[in-house]
Parts: C-alpha cells; sequence; structure tokens
C-alpha cells in the first residue's frame, strides 16, 4: 500500500513537475522545491476548488476538497506553532553558559522530525486528492492546467 502511495505520488510529482511555469497566474499549482510541499498542496486545492465546474465536481467531492483544505490549514498551523516553539527552546538552549551538545542535537533532532511529519501530511493529502477525484476529473485537470500553461507561455 505504501509503495502504491509512493509511485502515484511521483507520478502525481511528475505530471505537475513537468509543467512549471511563471508566476503569471497564480491559480496553476507550481512544482515544489524541497521544504514547500505544504505550498504545493494548497496550490492544487485552490486550482481543484477554482475550476471545480470544469471539473464537474459533486457536491459531495466539492465539501470533501472543502474540508481536506480546512484540515490541512489547521495542520499547517499546529506544525508551524509546534516547529517555532523548538526552534525558540533551541535558540534558548545556545544562550546558555554551558552548552551540552546533546541538549542541541535533541532539539534539533525534535525539529527535523515535526518537519517530516508535516511534509508527509501533505504529501498524503496528494493521495487523497487523487482518491477524491475519478480518473475522467483527474484527467480534466491535468488538460485543465496543461491548456492554461500553454496560453500564459502563448502571451508571454
Amino acid at each position: 500500500m505504501l509503495k502504491k502511495k509512493l509511485i502515484l505520488l511521483a507520478c502525481f510529482f511528475f505530471a505537475f513537475g513537468s509543467l512549471s511555469h511563471s508566476s503569471a497566474d497564480e491559480s496553476l499549482p507550481r512544482f515544489p522545491q524541497r521544504g514547500q510541499v505544504e505550498n504545493f498542496f494548497f496550490d492544487h486545492i485552490r486550482f481543484i476548488l477554482k475550476y471545480s465546474d470544469a471539473l464537474s465536481l459533486t457536491d459531495k467531492q466539492l465539501q470533501r476538497f472543502q474540508e481536506l483544505n480546512l484540515q490541512a490549514q489547521k495542520e499547517a498551523i499546529l506544525k508551524d506553532a509546534e516547529i517555532q516553539t523548538i526552534a525558540m527552546d533551541l535558540e534558548n538552549e545556545v544562550k546558555k553558559d554551558l552548552i551540552y551538545s546533546n541538549h542541541l542535537m535533541h532539539f534539533i533532532d525534535k525539529k527535523y522530525e515535526a518537519l517530516k511529519i508535516k511534509e508527509k501530511f501533505f504529501a498524503d493529502g496528494f493521495m487523497i486528492i487523487r482518491e477524491i477525484l475519478d480518473d475522467q476529473q483527474y484527467s480534466e485537470m491535468i488538460s485543465l492546467f496543461t491548456n492554461q500553461k500553454k496560453n500564459i507561455e502563448n502571451n508571454n
């Protein structure tokens, strides 16, 4: 199951990654840089919600995307707060007169573990997007994206 998710995620990144574009239209998803899976995820949600009519989303699908968006926003806020708190603890540890290496490593490990969990949450979000859309809607989303990218390139 995990292998299938990873393959689907790689295909999803590949499909949109090969279609990178200028920032002329903020509604188009962009391929993520390292540490930007969250932005990539939210770009997709905004794109899907903006073109829900063109994708022929049902009311139930639209509701699921709105709920996923809300859940993801809440998760982002919680994880960002956790990461900031850890960073503050780390900064405080560095200011002490006597610094213990194992304390610093503990906070660094905690910070990157929280970042890893956050990235995995948003990567799983792509699997949920793919599960909500049927094959025809997914193909239509790729087609819409490709056409809009071509329009932007032709206007430049």
